[in-house]
């Protein structure tokens, strides 16, 4: 028995070791294992000795039974105190490992937060102070640490500690979102948010601590907001435009500016809230330019009617833009009250309409001039054709001769009237060919040849060798001035000469030529000469003028010149002669030599035809059917359009002239009905009109009846001649 349980007490001592040894090698305080291992070690080793002596003798005190149950009991004691008690303190030991990760990560993110956070001890020293601290205040940790703070930079003095920043009597309380400012340590001013204090500290040894951000920027920001706002707010107020601020979410007012409330009659507080719709006179348009702005942003320029508080109506000139202000979708609208503009644009639309109808009458007036003027010109001038016809003696031939003269100086007179009308309204044609100048100069000189010669006086003219030898402009408009320039010296001049010439200005220009007509005639006062090209002024205005004329020859060249790209001016004395100048600017032409002649007479043979006339006066009836039957041809008259489509019911004929103002039934609706009677299997019966309407629209309106040509009275037989020609050439091309 004594044997057995020594031998269990050494077992169990040797199993405690070895635990001791295990939670030795686990734990931080392994020392204190270890020693409690090697007294086991000690122990186990001397149960072994005293076994090996009871064995020699079995005698020894050692064996005793009692003994070996008190060390077995010691021994089993151990070994579960030793088992037990290693895996508590490792339990504690881990738990204090974890506090402490747990307090290092929680001073990382408290250093990491951009929050101000500082913690005071009971006697108020600062025991804590983070960086967003440092950064804020420039003061560092080591700085503030142990010492009551800075005056005035954390609390003190705003009613929330007192001075020493102890918290002893402190009325605790949870203040929250109270601002402070203080001067950092480099002098700058700060401003920050304390958001909470409280003496229920998170960690041990803090009595009390703060948390607060920095809103030194937002301050600033808002500051500057602030200005801009204001700023926003003169430029709103002091802006000259109407402004209004709309909601679109019910489509009222929200603000407006001064201008808008004078203009629509509102004060502020009637203004704020109300319908959008309340400001305009068109609610249908208002909404479809509502819709535009919503569709696209922004509304561009236009005008609309507004209406005022009084009910009373303006126009305005709109232009509008949405935008978001703190979530909500706003339109900024402005005004501009155009009223004014408006009836000033009516007052000149209307004066506008007034002068083509006052333009449209003149028109119409001269054209009836024209034809009332023209027939019994015609008249005259085919009276006097067929009486010098005729044998007459030398008396009365020569009378006959003044009376055609008279009559063709009265038709000039007709025709610069028209010139001038047709300039004014822009329906004067420019025709561009190839031309020569030498030529055209030549032309004009041989056609007053005859009229210096009677009156005794040199017209020569002289083109300088560097002048183009072909040009491209209309040379028929360029002889036109250059008759009247002419035609106006040989008026003033009695005796001298009269020189033409054409050169190239000293600093050429491609295309621009100067022209010169000079007399030796009674020149022309300085006072005068700023009148001469007005319309209808004439140097001698007296009773006993010797020259005629209606003033209008000057100032139809000035309109042609300049229609040419020039100028024209005088230069002129009392008693010394005169010189016409003018510029007048051409294309280059394509070949060097250009002959030219205006209107060349064309000899032209034209067979026999029956003609059928359609004419109410008889004077024209006679003189044409007078000429007509003299170079054989067959003339049917009749005196109105109803006689003509009688006549050509019953008999065909080559060619039909037809005058377009007749009674009963006028040319051109005779014109219309040959036209719609016409049958496939029937030849096209040629019309040319004769009409004393010599306007540019009475051309258009003539063809556009349906005639083939047309020819102004008084009739030139030599164009009847040609135009003849050319329908009988055009008739035979469709028939071949």
């Amino acid at each position: 028995m004594g044997v057995f349980l020594l031998a269990l007490s050494i077992a169990v001592q040797l199993v405690a070791a070895l635990l001791a040894i295990r939670q030795g090698r686990r734990s931080k305080a392994g020392l204190g294992w270890w020693l409690l291992a090697a007294a086991m070690l000690i122990m186990a080793v001397n149960r072994t000795i005293d076994l090996v002596i009871y064995r020699q003798s079995p005698f020894h005190p050692s064996l005793e039974v009692s003994a070996n149950i008190a060390m077995l009991a010691v021994s089993a004691l151990l070994l579960v105190g030793i088992a037990h008690i290693g895996p508590l303190l490792d339990q504690l030991r881990e738990a204090a490992e974890r506090r402490t990760e747990e307090e290092r990560r929680l001073r990382g993110v408290v250093e990491a937060m951009p929050v101000m956070i500082h913690a005071h001890g009971v006697m108020g020293e600062i025991v804590y102070w983070n960086k967003e601290c440092e950064r804020v205040t420039g003061y560092s940790a080591q700085e503030m640490l142990r010492s009551s703070g800075v005056k005035d930079m954390l609390c003190r003095g705003k009613g929330w500690l007192p001075d020493n920043g102890k918290f002893v009597d402190f009325p605790w309380t949870e203040y929250r979102e109270v601002e402070q400012e203080f001067r950092a340590k480099d002098g700058t001013l700060r401003n920050v948010l304390l958001m909470n204090v409280s003496k229920e500290a998170p960690m041990p040894g803090w009595a009390w601590w703060v948390t607060g951000i920095d809103i030194t920027d937002r301050r600033k920001t808002e500051r500057r907001l602030a200005e801009r706002e204001e700023n926003y707010r003169k430029l709103f107020d002091s802006a000259l435009d109407a402004i209004v601020i709309m909601d679109t979410q019910d489509s009222t007012v929200v603000d407006a500016n001064p201008a808008a409330l004078a203009l629509f009659g509102y004060t502020r507080e009637e203004m704020l809230g109300l319908s959008a719709l309340t400001l305009t006179a068109s609610p249908k348009r208002a909404q479809e330019s509502f819709d535009e702005l919503m569709a696209k942003g922004i509304l561009p320029l236009t005008r609309a009617r507004q209406r005022r508080k009084d009910g009373s109506t303006f126009h305005s000139e709109i232009s509008a833009a949405s935008f978001e202000s703190f979530g909500r979708k706003l339109v900024c609208v402005f005004f501009r009250d155009v009223s004014g503009e408006v009836a000033t644009k009516l007052r000149l639309e209307n004066a506008v309409r007034q002068a083509r109808r006052s333009n449209r009458v003149k028109s119409e007036f001269l054209a009836n001039m024209s034809h009332e003027i023209r027939t019994p010109i015609a008249g005259v001038i085919g009276t006097a054709k067929m009486a010098l016809a005729s044998e007459r003696r030398g008396n009365q031939a020569e009378q006959l001769r003044r009376i055609e003269n008279a009559a063709r100086s009265l038709l000039s007179i007709v025709n610069d009237i028209l010139d001038m009308s047709k300039i004014e309204a822009k329906g004067l044609e420019f025709r561009a060919k190839d031309f020569s100048p030498e030529g055209v100069v030549c032309a004009c000189v041989e056609e007053f040849t005859a009229l210096a010669q009677a009156k005794g006086l040199d017209l020569a003219a002289y083109v300088e060798p560097d002048v183009p030898a072909c040009l491209r402009g209309d040379p028929d408009r360029l002889l036109q001035v250059l008759r009247n320039l002419v035609g106006n010296s040989l008026k003033f001049t009695e005796r001298g000469h009269i020189t033409i010439s054409v050169r190239q200005p000293e600093k050429v220009e491609a295309g621009l030529l100067y022209f010169s007509v000079k007399d030796t005639g009674i020149g022309i006062p300085k006072n005068r000469q700023k009148d001469l090209f007005k319309p209808f002024s004439q140097l001698d205005t007296t009773y006993a003028k010797r020259h005629q004329g209606t003033g209008l020859g000057l100032s139809i060249s000035r309109r042609l010149v300049e229609r040419m790209g020039g100028d024209i001016w005088v230069e002129s004395e009392r008693g010394q002669g005169s010189e016409f100048c003018f510029t007048a600017r051409f294309e280059a032409a394509g070949g060097e030599f250009c002959p030219w002649q205006p209107e060349p007479p064309e000899v032209v043979e034209v067979p026999p035809l029956r003609i059928l006339l359609a004419e109410d006066e008889q004077l024209n009836r006679e003189f044409v059917t007078f000429f007509l039957s003299g170079e054989g041809h067959t003339v049917t008259t009749a005196t109105n359009g109803c006689e003509a489509l009688d006549l050509l019911e019953r008999q065909d004929f080559d060619v039909v002239l037809m005058d377009v103002q007749m009674p009963e039934l006028d040319g051109l609706e005779a014109t219309r009905r040959i036209r719609s009677l016409e049958k496939p299997d029937k030849a096209h019966v040629p019309i040319i009109a004769l009409t004393a309407y010599a306007m540019k629209e009475d051309r258009e309106r003539v063809m556009a009846a349906g005639m083939d040509d047309y020819l102004s009275k008084p009739l030139d037989m030599d164009e009847l001649r040609r135009s003849l020609a050319r329908i009988l050439a055009e008739r035979k091309k469709l028939e071949t």
